[in-house]
């Protein structure tokens, strides 16, 4: 780092006010030629060894050291130092006055900071821990939209997010510390961490003395709290983390900008962006480090969940030509009854008698495109179940969140051989209420779904299923070999959509249940009753026919004996719905 004059130079008369080598104006055509040499010929043309890199990039003179032989003045390639008084003299930005740099702060406008680093030297340095930037895009910015939604100049929304701007030194220093921390994972792991950010301030601390570096105070704070981010959590990514209103992060490569996909806004482009691979596969790694599974070359597809079970996925090279997060957040706060209905997502006739479903002992489905909403509606729908019945999760990540204290929670693990098949199995000696199986995707997933169904071990088994429709998840279900005999166990299925719909030139981005269908015999064969489907012109989910199937479970359930007890039953439970609609501690 060096000082530079600007045109506007020799207008100002104080510029040299307080420094300590009482340069002059006339001096100044020799001391801001100074650019603090990579390898100062200078340093090697003094026998005297008077002259020293004072710290990284600034070369001092040691004025008791120099005999005024003048042979580094010969040596300097841009004529930047002086002789007075038999002694030699340069510009070493107030080195021993914690670099005060009192002719830059007497008037910064006619000098400019120069840093010494080239593009290559930047990069490493900040690819060695930090390896993001944050774009400053404040002038950009016509109104607040949302926390972190901001609508731009140029009409376009952006997530951003608001960094500290830090040089290029301030980065070498928090690296500094991030270095001294670089192998000691269990200590990070096993001390507070009140602990650790006092022992990171006694690490700057240290570092400034040693170098001789002066920092103000707002300075030396954001300095220890980006390397606490960096070090204890993940950096400006857990800011993002944390926001509720997000259901999706992703990274799509180097240099690019992370995307998030907001509640209400859909996906939006952020200002964060990590300049190298590596950097995003450390970060890979670092995420999924509490879970025991890392990425490699050897094992480039990487699934599996972070501390607060949000679902993490992630490949790298030669999958794909950069490495790439997706990250799919679990809601600590659960979509709730009041959420389907406001969201649209079911009617209230529709909810109703999903309610009274989940009541009875039926085996239920929820079919849907990526994306769609299937987990979330089911975690939701589940709440309807009796709080004091017993659930066994199986699931190869943590998605389902339900209310109930009487559970317990099985995960795939495939590094030691337990897939999904040998867990669903297992819930046959655990003795469930209910069983949930998060999602079926291959044949022998399929085939021990129907298998535990079949065993009628539980009261109701539930999962998700890739599906646009209930007849297309009929035919999936055979052609991954489930006889049409055996389709029959499945009571009940709920189909949800993802899709986009355009008004006034604009794509909005809907997530509806377009279908209920119960699964019956009709002419010996397997049929579906469609019970509710969803209007598109009075874009609303109506009841279309009524239950043959389910209806016979609500008998035994409730002892109906005709339509008239259906409906006592009914209208007691769109009352119980009613209540908690209104309910302002219900969220």
């Amino acid at each position: 780092m060096y000082l530079k004059k600007t045109e506007d130079f020799i207008k100002d008369t104080d510029v040299f006010l307080n420094c300590p080598y009482n340069f002059t104006k006339k001096d100044s055509s020799c001391v801001f030629n100074c650019t603090n040499c990579k390898d100062a010929p200078c340093i090697k043309a003094c026998k005297k060894n008077a002259i020293y890199y004072v710290s990284k990039g600034v070369v001092a003179i040691d004025s008791e050291k120099c005999d005024g032989c003048g042979e580094c003045l010969k040596a300097c390639p841009h004529n930047a130092i002086i002789l007075r008084k038999n002694k030699a003299y340069k510009c070493d930005l107030c080195a021993l006055s914690s670099f005060s740099m009192f002719c830059y702060k007497n008037n910064p406008a006619l000098l400019k900071i120069m840093d010494e680093f080239t593009d290559d030297e930047k990069k490493y340095i900040l690819n060695r821990y930090l390896g993001y930037v944050v774009l400053d895009l404040k002038k950009e910015i016509l109104r607040n939209i949302s926390k972190n939604v901001f609508e731009m100049k140029d009409s376009s929304k952006r997530y951003l997010i608001f960094h500290q701007n830090l040089s290029i030194q301030e980065i070498e220093v928090i690296n500094f510390i991030l270095d001294s921390y670089k192998t000691r994972t269990e200590y990070i792991e096993k001390v507070s961490t009140e602990r650790i950010k006092e022992d990171i301030e006694k690490e700057l601390i240290d570092y400034c003395y040693v170098n001789n570096i002066e920092l103000e105070e707002d300075q030396f704070n954001y300095i220890i709290d980006i390397s606490f981010n960096n070090l204890y959590n993940y950096g400006p990514l857990t800011e993002i983390l944390k926001d509720p209103y997000l259901e999706e992060i992703v990274i799509i490569g180097e240099g690019k900008s992370l995307y998030v996909y907001h509640k209400y806004y859909g996906w939006l482009e952020s200002n964060l962006s990590y300049s190298s691979s590596q950097v995003i596969r450390d970060l890979i790694n670092k995420l999924s480090w509490h879970s025991n599974k890392y990425i490699t070359l050897k094992n480039p597809i990487l699934d599996t969940y972070l501390k607060d079970n949000s679902r993490l996925n992630a490949v790298i090279n030669p999958i794909t030509e950069s490495a790439c997060i997706t990250i799919r957040k679990f809601s600590q706060k659960p979509f709730t009854i009041k959420d389907l209905i406001s969201f649209n997502t079911v009617s209230k006739e529709a909810l109703v008698f999903l309610s009274l479903c989940f009541l009875t002992d039926s085996n239920i489905i929820v079919v849907g495109n990526t994306g769609s909403g299937k987990t979330t509606t089911l975690n939701t729908l589940l709440s309807f179940v009796p709080l004091d019945e017993r659930f066994v999760v199986v699931e190869e990540v943590r998605e389902i969140n339900i209310p109930h204290k009487h559970k317990v929670f099985t995960l795939v693990n495939p590094e030691i051989g337990i897939n999904l098949e040998s867990l669903v199995i297992n819930t046959l000696r655990m003795r469930p209420d209910r069983v949930v199986i998060g999602e079926i995707r291959s044949r022998e997933e399929s085939k021990y779904l129907i298998e535990s169904m079949l065993c009628g071990q539980a009261k109701g088994t539930y999962t998700t299923f890739h599906s646009q429709s209930a007849n297309e998840a009929l035919l999936r279900f055979k052609s991954y070999g489930v006889l049409e005999t055996d389709l029959g166990v499945i009571d009940l299925i709920i189909t949800q959509r993802r899709y986009n719909k355009y008004l006034k030139g604009k794509s909005i981005d809907l997530r509806n249940i377009t279908e209920i269908c119960e699964v019956i015999y009709k002419d010996g064969k397997i049929s579906l009753n469609v019970l509710f489907y969803f209007d598109i012109y009075k874009n609303k989910l109506i009841k279309v026919n009524d239950s043959i199937k389910i209806y016979d479970k609500l008998k035994f359930a409730f002892d109906i004996k005709n339509k008239k007890d259906y409906l006592k039953v009914y209208k007691k439970q769109e009352k119980i719905i009613d209540e908690i609609l209104i309910r302002k501690d219900y969220d």
